[in-house]
């Protein structure tokens, strides 16, 4: 997945947002599914940066779903580069149509 993100308000930085995402998941039975995951931030189109200041991240994800519509991803990714944080948690919830 690959995203275009604008900020907005009094700090949103100049340009867009690009940040991308894959990751590779087996499903667990009825539970879900697990797999690793592998995000980077590639700053701003305004302003790439040098790849040190770029944010990379893997870690473990599982996604499950509540219901039909809608799925819970929960990831723990470390950082794989300097800009990026040493460990994190995220959760994300995506709601189909």
């Amino acid at each position: 997945m690959v995203a275009a993100l604008a900020e907005i308000g009094d700090r949103a930085r100049a340009g867009v947002l690009l940040a991308e995402r894959a990751e590779v998941t087996r499903r667990v039975g009825s539970l879900g599914r697990i797999g690793p995951q592998a995000t980077s931030s590639l700053n701003t189109t305004a302003h790439f940066g040098a790849f040190k200041d770029q944010s990379r991240q893997a870690g473990a994800a599982f996604k499950t779903l509540i219901g039909r519509r809608l799925q819970v991803t929960s990831v723990a990714p470390f950082g794989a580069s300097e800009a990026a944080p040493d460990a994190e948690t995220k959760l994300f919830l995506t709601y189909e149509l």
